[in-house]
């Protein structure tokens, strides 16, 4: 089953950048809401930057953080399960799994 990540990989690559950038950008037109908390920075009058640096301070859908979210459990948890799958790709591939990947897995 985790092979199965390797095998889509792009395909999941594709999928975050546009989730990615779908948040960006809700999150970004959430913050001209009046109450708004913004970041400090973050309402230079550039749009640009604004986006870049992150206009809003503490973005939520509810009582969910979303910028806690982003930033740490999935992500995290992700990049090991990531990592498990290539080890177990290359372990269906070549019946072994290299020093290498043994070490990025344990590192981890």
């Amino acid at each position: 089953p985790l092979a199965w990540l390797y095998d889509h990989y792009v395909e999941l690559a594709s999928a975050a950048l546009v989730l990615s950038v779908a948040l960006s950008v809700g999150c970004y037109a959430a913050s001209f809401r009046p109450g708004c908390m913004l970041a400090r920075g973050g309402d230079s009058g550039n749009a640009v930057y604004d986006f870049f640096i992150g206009r809003p301070l503490n973005p939520r859908v509810g009582a969910l953080d979303l910028k806690e979210f982003c930033e740490l459990r999935p992500g995290l948890i992700g990049w090991v399960v990531l990592n498990l799958g290539m080890a177990a790709k290359q372990l269906q591939l070549h019946g072994e799994v290299s020093g290498s990947m043994v070490c990025v897995n344990a590192f981890q």
